[in-house]
């Protein structure tokens, strides 16, 4: 499922290396991003942002800057990917009361910070969300009619597997954990990542 958001209130806190996709013949660069929910997460800045936006945050990543991602691509594929479409907006260091909340909180958190990049919890694969407090536990109809921006929840429910024949996991690459065209215990290569693995590792659907 793909779809855009209106914005996004988040930091940057560590940067890759630009990479040339070679399916797609274009350019592209990943950041590791905190967003408001203290959730780590991956923003791609596509070839049209790389000269300016990628540029900055990569030469301002230690100061942890706050950035105000509008109009971003969310696709919801095989996990949560955030990137950039040409009609996109990005805005340093926002003058709003979120974003103040949100630089208190880093300068208060920096040993989390390091540790989402040490132990590569911006991974899919180590993604988790905090769970709520019974105050905020809210019915799903409450939250459908209210018409909110997207975002991830719990769901307090019971699932049940009707037909057993159902595959509930895909195969994916041991580094980036993206779905692969490879089989079970065979040696294959990671479109995505680029590397060699003797084989790619099962992740649950769900």
């Amino acid at each position: 499922m793909w779809f855009t958001v209106p914005d996004l209130l988040c930091s940057v806190i560590h940067v890759f290396f630009p990479q040339f996709v070679e399916r797609t013949k274009r350019n592209l660069q990943e950041f590791v991003i905190v967003n408001e929910e203290r959730r780590p997460l991956i923003l791609t800045l596509w070839e049209e942002f790389l000269q300016t936006e990628a540029l900055f945050l990569t030469q301002d990543v230690h100061t942890l800057p706050v950035i105000l991602g509008m109009r971003l691509s969310v696709n919801t594929f095989y996990g949560l990917s955030i990137g950039t479409v040409p009609n996109s907006t990005i805005l340093f260091d926002p003058p709003i009361q979120q974003a103040e909340l949100l630089k208190q909180w880093l300068q208060s958190n920096k040993k989390y910070i390091e540790s989402v990049v040490s132990q590569k919890l911006y991974d899919k694969a180590n993604q988790e969300i905090d769970q709520p407090f019974d105050s905020q536990i809210r019915k799903i109809s409450q939250i459908l009619s209210l018409n909110e921006v997207v975002k991830s929840f719990w769901i307090r429910a019971r699932i049940t597997i009707k037909n057993s024949e159902n595959c509930v996991y895909f195969l994916a690459c041991p580094d980036c954990s993206k779905a692969c065209g490879g089989a079970y215990k065979y040696e294959f290569t990671c479109f995505y990542c680029n590397h060699n693995f003797p084989s790619p590792k099962p992740l649950l659907r769900f």
